[in-house]
């Protein structure tokens, strides 16, 4: 990891900027999912504190794209690039990690089971009260998930869900990151549930007083 320090980059957000898929089959512990084609600067300000310092890992050939997108929104101190995370996670295999992703029939299935997992919806409210969501859902915005996440039981299995599977790998990244032990994302999200004709709760819209 090139650095300008080691004090630095021992309190850095690790930001893996790979494709989910690249990121579940392997990734260094405590590391953030935020895939650099999404919106990557919006969801890096959501699961990433402002005046954090960052490490990006990924392609160094995007370095300097998600340095600029990051400094627009106020990341300005980006202290290393892990530009090689194979090689990485090959000469460290103690600190990595793989993540869990269902599609919609797993977690289906999953619903009926004695441990059932608890269900985050980090879609914004006014998404959950378009389409609806899961029965028994909790919804916490993507924004809002780490300040929330105090409500949740670290221990107990958890998978989460967004709109159509974009935001869920920062979301359950961010939670193993914080100590989660059993967290899974959802493939295709909730248009992926509506589209195999899974039932969805409607959820009434919030209202102020």
């Amino acid at each position: 990891v090139h650095q300008r320090g080691a004090r630095a980059a021992a309190g850095a957000a690790l930001v893996d900027g790979r494709e989910p898929a690249h990121f579940a089959a392997g990734h260094l512990r405590g590391a953030i999912n935020v895939a650099i084609d999404g919106r990557f600067a919006e969801q890096v300000g959501q699961v990433v504190p402002v005046g954090t310092p960052i490490v990006l890992v990924g392609d160094p050939a995007t370095a300097a794209e998600a340095r600029t997108r990051l400094a627009r929104i106020g990341f300005d101190d980006v202290v290393g690039q892990l530009a090689e995370p194979l090689a990485a996670m090959a000469a460290r295999p103690d600190v990595v990690e793989r993540s869990s992703r269902l599609n919609v029939h797993e977690l289906a299935t999953a619903r009926h089971l004695d441990a059932k997992p608890v269900i985050v919806d980090v879609r914004n409210p006014g998404e959950v009260e378009m389409t609806g969501t899961i029965h028994g859902a909790l919804t916490i915005p993507l924004a809002q998930l780490d300040a929330r996440r105090t409500e949740l039981d670290p221990a107990a299995p958890t998978a989460v869900v967004c709109a159509g599977g974009g935001r869920s790998p920062s979301a359950a990244s961010l939670l193993s990151a914080r100590g989660f032990t059993d967290v899974s994302d959802l493939l295709g999200g909730m248009n992926a549930w509506i589209d195999a004709g899974l039932p969805a709760t409607q959820v009434a819209p919030a209202t102020t007083g």
